[in-house]
């Protein structure tokens, strides 16, 4: 699961993936998410965010609701360009959805942050945590959150 990608390593971005985009193109970054998915004409999209500590680490969940399909990316305090691109996408008041097809065909849908607020007191709160993980262990601690609860727990999960 590839969590965040720049802009110019797009085409490596796997199918079914949901992460977070930088385009570092400008003056000033921008920030996205993006999917990479079969069939980009679907309609129906729902966004939701929820947190969860798993072993000390304390993990962001986004996800994306197509239809009855769920997509998600897990975001750690723990890694530092994770959560520095997740804060940067979740101050927004909205952001853009990129979704690619493997046809290369594009389609962008906006995505209304209803959680910017609540969202950015919580990661406040979060970063005065004092946090000794490694890598391995944030990513162990992701691998354990995707064994313990389905896509459709995840999405009932409140924080």
């Amino acid at each position: 699961m590839k969590s965040i990608i720049e802009l110019d390593q797009i085409d490596l971005l796997p199918l079914d993936n949901l992460s977070i985009l930088r385009d570092n193109l400008g003056k000033s970054d921008t920030f996205s998410l993006c999917l990479r998915i079969k069939d980009i004409l679907s309609t129906t999209f729902k966004f939701k965010m929820n947190f969860i500590v798993i072993d000390s680490i304390p993990i962001f969940i986004l996800m994306l609701k197509c239809n009855e399909k769920i997509y998600k990316c897990l975001i750690s305090l723990g890694i530092t360009k994770e959560y520095t691109y997740l804060k940067n996408l979740m101050k927004l008041p909205s952001f853009n959805l990129f979704l690619f097809s493997d046809k290369k065909m594009i389609s962008i849908k906006k995505i209304k942050n209803t959680m910017n607020k609540r969202i950015s007191k919580l990661m406040n709160t979060i970063e005065n945590m004092d946090i000794h993980a490694t890598l391995i262990d944030v990513e162990n601690a992701k691998n354990k959150l995707l064994e313990m609860y389905s896509d459709k727990e995840l999405w009932k999960l409140k924080y």
